[in-house]
Protein backbone atom coordinates (compact mmCIF):
# COMPACT_ATOMS: atom_id res chain seq x y z
CA UNK A 1 0.00 0.00 0.00
CA UNK A 2 1.48 3.89 -0.61
CA UNK A 3 1.41 5.87 2.05
CA UNK A 4 0.88 9.47 0.58
CA UNK A 5 2.93 12.44 2.12
CA UNK A 6 0.79 15.52 3.54
CA UNK A 7 3.81 17.09 5.13
CA UNK A 8 4.03 20.12 2.34
CA UNK A 9 0.24 21.03 3.20
CA UNK A 10 0.53 20.76 6.73
CA UNK A 11 3.11 23.32 6.48
CA UNK A 12 1.22 25.16 4.43
CA UNK A 13 -1.59 24.99 6.79
CA UNK A 14 0.71 26.40 9.28
CA UNK A 15 2.33 29.13 7.91
CA UNK A 16 -1.42 30.03 6.94
CA UNK A 17 -2.46 29.54 10.43
CA UNK A 18 1.11 31.53 11.47
CA UNK A 19 0.53 34.61 9.22
CA UNK A 20 -3.23 35.05 10.48
CA UNK A 21 -1.62 35.21 13.71
CA UNK A 22 0.84 37.68 13.90
CA UNK A 23 -1.58 39.88 10.99
CA UNK A 24 -0.22 43.61 11.23
CA UNK A 25 -2.11 46.40 12.62
CA UNK A 26 -2.03 49.86 11.81
CA UNK A 27 -0.52 52.32 14.40
CA UNK A 28 -2.99 54.82 15.89
CA UNK A 29 -2.66 58.72 15.50
CA UNK A 30 -3.67 61.13 18.00
CA UNK A 31 -3.43 64.72 17.85
CA UNK A 32 -4.38 67.54 19.90
CA UNK A 33 -4.79 71.06 18.21
CA UNK A 34 -7.05 73.83 17.48
CA UNK A 35 -9.02 74.90 14.20
CA UNK A 36 -9.71 78.75 12.96
CA UNK A 37 -6.28 80.74 12.57
CA UNK A 38 -7.90 82.92 14.54
CA UNK A 39 -9.78 83.46 17.80
CA UNK A 40 -12.31 82.44 19.04
CA UNK A 41 -10.31 79.21 18.43
CA UNK A 42 -12.30 75.54 18.62
CA UNK A 43 -9.93 72.55 20.71
CA UNK A 44 -10.03 69.67 18.80
CA UNK A 45 -8.18 66.57 18.36
CA UNK A 46 -7.63 63.68 16.09
CA UNK A 47 -7.74 59.82 16.20
CA UNK A 48 -6.37 58.61 12.79
CA UNK A 49 -8.02 61.73 10.89
CA UNK A 50 -11.25 61.63 12.96
CA UNK A 51 -12.47 64.99 14.57
CA UNK A 52 -13.11 65.29 17.80
CA UNK A 53 -14.11 68.66 19.06
CA UNK A 54 -13.85 69.75 22.75
CA UNK A 55 -14.68 73.19 23.35
CA UNK A 56 -16.03 75.39 20.16
CA UNK A 57 -14.17 78.72 22.67
CA UNK A 58 -10.71 76.78 23.06
CA UNK A 59 -7.40 75.51 22.46
CA UNK A 60 -5.82 72.39 23.30
CA UNK A 61 -1.91 71.82 23.40
CA UNK A 62 -0.85 68.44 24.49
CA UNK A 63 -2.49 64.75 23.96
CA UNK A 64 -1.62 62.05 26.39
CA UNK A 65 -2.79 58.50 26.95
CA UNK A 66 -2.90 56.87 30.21
CA UNK A 67 -5.20 53.86 31.16
CA UNK A 68 -6.51 53.91 27.53
CA UNK A 69 -7.83 57.23 28.25
CA UNK A 70 -7.20 60.27 26.35
CA UNK A 71 -5.96 63.32 28.13
CA UNK A 72 -5.80 66.68 26.35
CA UNK A 73 -4.19 69.58 27.52
CA UNK A 74 -5.53 73.28 26.71
CA UNK A 75 -6.85 76.34 27.94
CA UNK A 76 -10.43 78.28 27.04
CA UNK A 77 -11.16 81.78 27.44
CA UNK A 78 -12.98 83.52 30.71
CA UNK A 79 -13.47 87.13 30.58
CA UNK A 80 -10.33 88.50 30.15
CA UNK A 81 -8.58 85.21 31.63
CA UNK A 82 -7.19 82.52 30.16
CA UNK A 83 -8.72 79.07 32.33
CA UNK A 84 -6.26 76.14 32.08
CA UNK A 85 -7.83 72.95 32.33
CA UNK A 86 -7.56 68.81 30.27
CA UNK A 87 -9.92 67.00 28.78
CA UNK A 88 -10.35 63.22 30.04
CA UNK A 89 -12.22 61.47 27.31
CA UNK A 90 -13.86 64.94 26.08
CA UNK A 91 -15.20 65.99 30.31
CA UNK A 92 -13.20 69.09 30.99
CA UNK A 93 -11.20 70.09 34.11
CA UNK A 94 -10.29 73.61 34.97
CA UNK A 95 -6.99 73.84 36.99
CA UNK A 96 -6.15 75.99 39.55
CA UNK A 97 -3.62 78.96 39.39
CA UNK A 98 -3.39 82.43 38.02
CA UNK A 99 -4.55 81.28 34.36
CA UNK A 100 -2.74 81.26 31.35
CA UNK A 101 -1.49 78.25 29.81
CA UNK A 102 -0.04 75.71 31.87
CA UNK A 103 2.61 73.15 30.91
CA UNK A 104 1.26 69.26 32.01
CA UNK A 105 2.25 66.16 32.01
CA UNK A 106 0.56 62.48 33.36
CA UNK A 107 2.29 59.63 34.97
CA UNK A 108 0.37 56.66 36.34
CA UNK A 109 -3.15 58.33 36.06
CA UNK A 110 -1.84 61.19 37.96
CA UNK A 111 -2.16 64.44 36.66
CA UNK A 112 0.93 67.23 36.74
CA UNK A 113 0.16 71.04 36.21
CA UNK A 114 2.76 73.67 36.20
CA UNK A 115 1.98 77.08 36.86
CA UNK A 116 1.96 79.46 39.25
CA UNK A 117 -0.05 80.47 42.42
CA UNK A 118 0.31 84.62 44.68
CA UNK A 119 1.71 84.58 48.23
CA UNK A 120 0.14 87.85 48.63
CA UNK A 121 3.30 89.35 47.39
CA UNK A 122 4.57 87.56 44.55
CA UNK A 123 3.68 84.69 41.87
CA UNK A 124 5.33 81.78 43.30
CA UNK A 125 5.98 78.96 40.46
CA UNK A 126 4.35 75.49 41.25
CA UNK A 127 3.13 72.47 40.46
CA UNK A 128 -0.41 71.00 41.14
CA UNK A 129 -0.29 66.91 41.70
CA UNK A 130 -4.15 65.66 41.34
CA UNK A 131 -4.85 69.13 42.98
CA UNK A 132 -2.44 69.27 45.60
CA UNK A 133 -0.17 72.21 45.30
CA UNK A 134 3.63 71.85 45.38
CA UNK A 135 6.23 75.54 45.19
CA UNK A 136 9.35 75.11 43.41
CA UNK A 137 12.23 76.33 45.02
CA UNK A 138 15.32 78.40 43.52
CA UNK A 139 13.28 79.74 40.16
CA UNK A 140 11.32 83.12 39.81
CA UNK A 141 9.37 81.14 37.01
CA UNK A 142 8.58 77.39 35.26
CA UNK A 143 7.60 76.57 31.90
CA UNK A 144 7.52 73.35 30.70
CA UNK A 145 7.05 69.99 33.15
CA UNK A 146 8.11 66.58 32.61
CA UNK A 147 7.42 63.76 34.96
CA UNK A 148 9.29 60.04 34.81
CA UNK A 149 8.81 57.53 37.79
CA UNK A 150 7.22 59.83 40.22
CA UNK A 151 10.36 62.48 39.46
CA UNK A 152 9.49 66.07 38.71
CA UNK A 153 11.48 67.90 36.35
CA UNK A 154 10.53 71.26 35.22
CA UNK A 155 11.96 74.32 32.82
CA UNK A 156 12.13 77.53 34.67
CA UNK A 157 14.59 80.71 35.20
CA UNK A 158 15.44 82.84 38.15
CA UNK A 159 16.97 86.40 38.75
CA UNK A 160 20.74 87.28 39.00
CA UNK A 161 21.57 90.96 39.60
CA UNK A 162 20.07 92.03 36.27
CA UNK A 163 20.36 89.13 34.73
CA UNK A 164 17.65 86.24 33.51
CA UNK A 165 19.16 82.66 33.75
CA UNK A 166 17.49 80.31 32.33
CA UNK A 167 17.72 76.41 33.87
CA UNK A 168 15.55 73.16 34.53
CA UNK A 169 15.09 71.42 37.93
CA UNK A 170 15.62 68.04 38.40
CA UNK A 171 13.33 66.22 41.29
CA UNK A 172 14.44 69.96 43.24
CA UNK A 173 17.85 70.40 42.24
CA UNK A 174 18.84 73.14 40.12
CA UNK A 175 21.09 73.05 36.67
CA UNK A 176 21.68 76.36 35.03
CA UNK A 177 21.86 75.90 31.09
CA UNK A 178 24.76 78.28 29.84
CA UNK A 179 25.29 79.79 26.71
CA UNK A 180 28.37 80.65 25.19
CA UNK A 181 30.42 83.23 22.11
CA UNK A 182 28.19 86.36 23.39
CA UNK A 183 24.87 84.18 22.90
CA UNK A 184 22.15 84.28 25.17
CA UNK A 185 18.95 82.28 25.29
CA UNK A 186 15.60 83.57 24.42
CA UNK A 187 13.55 80.57 25.51
CA UNK A 188 13.01 76.90 26.19
CA UNK A 189 10.58 75.29 24.56
CA UNK A 190 10.46 71.47 26.18
CA UNK A 191 11.89 68.93 28.47
CA UNK A 192 12.21 65.59 28.32
CA UNK A 193 13.83 62.60 30.09
CA UNK A 194 14.76 59.68 28.75
CA UNK A 195 17.14 56.93 29.65
CA UNK A 196 18.12 59.28 32.85
CA UNK A 197 19.12 61.89 30.61
CA UNK A 198 17.55 65.22 30.84
CA UNK A 199 16.97 66.97 27.64
CA UNK A 200 15.79 70.69 26.89
CA UNK A 201 14.96 72.15 23.54
CA UNK A 202 15.36 76.11 22.68
CA UNK A 203 16.49 79.40 21.28
CA UNK A 204 19.64 81.44 21.57
CA UNK A 205 20.60 85.01 19.50
CA UNK A 206 23.47 87.22 19.47
CA UNK A 207 21.53 89.53 18.60
CA UNK A 208 22.39 89.20 14.93
CA UNK A 209 21.01 85.82 14.47
CA UNK A 210 19.21 83.09 15.90
CA UNK A 211 19.86 79.34 16.58
CA UNK A 212 18.10 76.30 17.57
CA UNK A 213 19.65 73.67 19.92
CA UNK A 214 18.81 71.75 22.68
CA UNK A 215 20.68 70.59 26.19
CA UNK A 216 21.75 67.07 27.38
CA UNK A 217 22.04 67.06 30.90
CA UNK A 218 22.73 70.68 30.48
CA UNK A 219 25.78 70.71 27.95
CA UNK A 220 24.26 72.42 24.77
CA UNK A 221 24.75 70.96 21.44
CA UNK A 222 23.56 73.94 18.48
CA UNK A 223 21.30 72.67 15.57
CA UNK A 224 21.64 73.91 11.66
CA UNK A 225 19.58 76.01 9.77
CA UNK A 226 19.44 80.19 9.48
CA UNK A 227 17.03 81.76 12.41
CA UNK A 228 15.80 78.33 13.35
CA UNK A 229 13.92 77.19 16.11
CA UNK A 230 13.99 73.78 17.93
CA UNK A 231 9.53 73.63 19.47
CA UNK A 232 10.02 69.71 20.23
CA UNK A 233 11.86 66.74 21.11
CA UNK A 234 11.95 62.67 20.92
CA UNK A 235 14.46 60.51 21.37
CA UNK A 236 14.18 56.54 21.01
CA UNK A 237 17.15 54.17 21.39
CA UNK A 238 19.15 57.09 22.04
CA UNK A 239 18.39 58.84 18.80
CA UNK A 240 17.43 62.53 19.50
CA UNK A 241 14.44 64.16 16.99
CA UNK A 242 13.68 67.87 17.00
CA UNK A 243 10.99 69.11 15.26
CA UNK A 244 11.04 73.00 14.37
CA UNK A 245 11.67 75.35 11.66
CA UNK A 246 14.13 77.35 9.80
CA UNK A 247 15.06 80.10 7.14
CA UNK A 248 15.90 78.73 4.10
CA UNK A 249 16.07 82.21 2.49
CA UNK A 250 12.10 82.14 0.96
CA UNK A 251 9.89 80.66 3.32
CA UNK A 252 9.73 79.79 7.14
CA UNK A 253 10.15 76.33 6.27
CA UNK A 254 9.14 73.24 8.43
CA UNK A 255 11.76 70.54 9.46
CA UNK A 256 12.87 68.23 11.82
CA UNK A 257 16.41 67.45 13.05
CA UNK A 258 18.02 63.74 13.45
CA UNK A 259 21.02 63.63 16.08
CA UNK A 260 21.44 67.08 14.48
CA UNK A 261 20.97 65.99 10.87
CA UNK A 262 18.26 68.07 8.80
CA UNK A 263 15.59 66.79 7.76
CA UNK A 264 13.72 69.26 5.30
CA UNK A 265 9.82 67.80 4.59
CA UNK A 266 9.07 70.95 1.98
CA UNK A 267 9.59 71.00 -1.42
CA UNK A 268 12.42 74.16 -1.28
CA UNK A 269 10.84 75.46 -4.13
CA UNK A 270 7.19 76.12 -2.51
CA UNK A 271 6.44 79.12 -1.64
CA UNK A 272 4.83 77.97 2.11
CA UNK A 273 5.13 79.01 5.17
CA UNK A 274 5.39 75.92 7.89
CA UNK A 275 5.66 75.03 11.36
CA UNK A 276 6.40 71.76 13.41
CA UNK A 277 5.28 71.65 16.53
CA UNK A 278 5.55 68.33 17.74
CA UNK A 279 7.67 65.08 17.04
CA UNK A 280 7.17 61.28 18.23
CA UNK A 281 8.52 58.18 16.69
CA UNK A 282 7.20 54.69 16.34
CA UNK A 283 7.97 51.45 14.84
CA UNK A 284 11.25 53.51 13.16
CA UNK A 285 8.51 56.03 11.24
CA UNK A 286 8.82 59.74 12.22
CA UNK A 287 5.61 61.52 12.50
CA UNK A 288 5.05 65.44 13.12
CA UNK A 289 2.46 67.58 13.50
CA UNK A 290 2.32 70.78 12.75
CA UNK A 291 0.76 73.75 9.89
CA UNK A 292 1.78 75.13 6.77
CA UNK A 293 0.20 78.29 4.98
CA UNK A 294 -0.18 78.87 1.25
CA UNK A 295 -0.90 82.73 -0.12
CA UNK A 296 -5.08 81.40 0.56
CA UNK A 297 -5.50 78.81 2.77
CA UNK A 298 -3.42 77.82 6.35
CA UNK A 299 -3.87 74.18 6.80
CA UNK A 300 -3.39 71.88 9.81
CA UNK A 301 -1.87 68.68 8.95
CA UNK A 302 0.96 65.89 10.10
CA UNK A 303 3.66 63.96 7.82
CA UNK A 304 5.19 60.28 8.14
CA UNK A 305 8.44 59.72 7.07
CA UNK A 306 7.95 63.40 5.17
CA UNK A 307 4.27 62.57 3.57
CA UNK A 308 1.82 65.00 4.43
CA UNK A 309 -1.65 64.26 5.29
CA UNK A 310 -3.96 67.39 5.64
CA UNK A 311 -6.47 67.27 8.98
CA UNK A 312 -8.54 69.68 7.35
CA UNK A 313 -10.02 72.94 8.53
CA UNK A 314 -8.10 76.16 9.24
CA UNK A 315 -5.69 75.48 12.32
CA UNK A 316 -2.47 73.95 13.60
CA UNK A 317 -1.65 70.41 14.98
CA UNK A 318 0.24 71.01 18.12
CA UNK A 319 1.07 67.67 19.58
CA UNK A 320 0.74 64.33 18.13
CA UNK A 321 1.34 60.69 19.81
CA UNK A 322 1.14 56.81 18.17
CA UNK A 323 0.64 53.55 19.49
Amino acid sequence: MKVRKIYPILTILILFIGFGTFAYSEPTVYIAGYEDWWPPFSACYWINGGKVVLQNNGQADQVFLSDDRVYITGQYPKGDKLVPCYWVDGERTDLQGNGGRHSISISDGIVYSLGSHSDGKNNVACYWADGKRADLQGVNGAYQIFVAKGKVYATGGYSKGKDWIFCYLADGRRVDLLCQNDFHILYTSSILVSDGKVYVTGRISNNNENMACYWTNGVRTELSGKNADATAIFVSDGTVYIAGYYDNGKVQAPCYWVDGKMIEIMNGNEPYNGTLWSVYVFDGNVYVGGDFHTPSWDYTCYWVNGERKLLGGRGVATCILVK
